[in-house]
């Protein structure tokens, strides 16, 4: 047996379900995780809170909740409007800190603070 097999579930597919204000992992037609979030604000003064990231046990330890968070930051990334970010859900709270360099510009000046607060303890 090979150190590192193909799963099956490997090919996933992540799709953006605006109606239920989420981000949802896909293989095949089985919905095995998402990320949801809540916009405050309109336009270039609004706040897009990451505040809940979960995938099913089964896909654990592959690095699809990560690939949840980027997908949700790089789609607010190329909004026009340019809304902020912040994460409430620890999870996508962690993966963001540790994406500052690539997405922190978009980060919500208070979410900003409270990272590089965490960042000193």
């Amino acid at each position: 047996m090979s150190e590192h097999q193909q799963h099956p579930h490997d090919d996933v597919d992540i799709r953006h379900l605006p109606d239920e204000h989420a981000f949802a992992l896909y293989d095949g037609d089985a919905r095995i995780g998402r990320i949801d979030y809540a916009r405050d604000g309109t336009g270039s003064d609004s706040v897009i809170d990451l505040h809940h990231t979960e995938v099913d046990k089964e896909y654990g330890g592959r690095g699809l909740a990560g690939r949840l968070v980027r997908t949700a930051a790089d789609h607010f990334a190329a909004e026009a409007d340019q809304p902020r970010l912040k994460a409430t859900c620890p999870y996508a709270r962690g993966w963001l800190s540790r994406h500052t360099d690539d997405y922190g510009r978009i980060f919500d000046p208070e979410f900003m603070k409270r990272l590089q607060g965490e960042a000193s303890e």
